[in-house]
């Protein structure tokens, strides 16, 4: 089933619309960024995948550069032959360790069978979240900046009715998703020594 294309067109004009800060920045408002994202959620709509998991925020080195949740540039020229980041660009090959743990984790549970349809993947809080007039760092966006980012997730599960669970990777989208009525519940965010753990709860949710 396609997207409805005028839903589809106002959520694309809702992130690019969004003007940023001095402690925010917009990854959507660059070309590369929108289009890569874009061709990502045409891509695994096609496949109608039934689980999101939903992160905290993209990374200056991984989402802030490519516009994909949970990629990094290096992950985009290792994986745009086919699937679902055909045809998305990388101008660089910078790596982004979140990036990395998730996607070889990924491909371990579906070379294995495990994993027909990938699931979604998105951030509770769309945009880069950096310290003041700092594009290379991150920050835990606050929140006001989750309940904003709860309107976009909203929108985004709009657009993909065949998604029937939604899990939290980590504390941030954990303590904001944890009502809606799709919340299945939370996977360990892999940074900051969390590897192992997020691997096993992987390893669960695939089984």
């Amino acid at each position: 089933m396609a997207f409805n294309q005028t839903d589809f067109n106002n959520f694309i004009n809702r992130l690019t619309s969004y003007t940023g800060s001095s402690t925010v920045f917009n990854q959507y408002l660059n070309p590369t960024q929108i289009s890569n994202l874009e061709q990502y959620l045409i891509n695994i709509e096609a496949l109608s995948p039934t689980i999101l998991l939903v992160g905290e925020a993209p990374g200056y080195k991984g989402c802030a550069i490519t516009g994909i949740p949970f990629t990094s540039e290096f992950i985009i020229n290792t994986h745009n032959q086919n699937g679902v980041l055909a045809n998305c660009t990388a101008l660089g090959n910078q790596r982004e360790a979140s990036a990395t743990i998730v996607w070889e984790k990924l491909d371990e549970r579906q070379a294995l069978g495990k994993l027909n349809v990938p699931p979604l993947i998105w951030n509770i809080f769309p945009f880069h979240p950096h310290d003041n007039g700092n594009l290379l760092s991150n920050r835990t966006p606050i929140v006001s900046e989750l309940i904003i980012g709860l309107s976009f997730l909203n929108d985004l599960i709009n657009l993909f009715p065949s998604i029937t669970n939604v899990y939290a990777i980590g504390q941030s989208a954990n303590q904001t998703i944890n009502m809606l009525p799709q919340f299945s519940g939370s996977i360990r965010h892999p940074s900051n020594g969390g590897k192992p753990q997020f691997n096993s709860d992987i390893d669960v949710l695939f089984p």
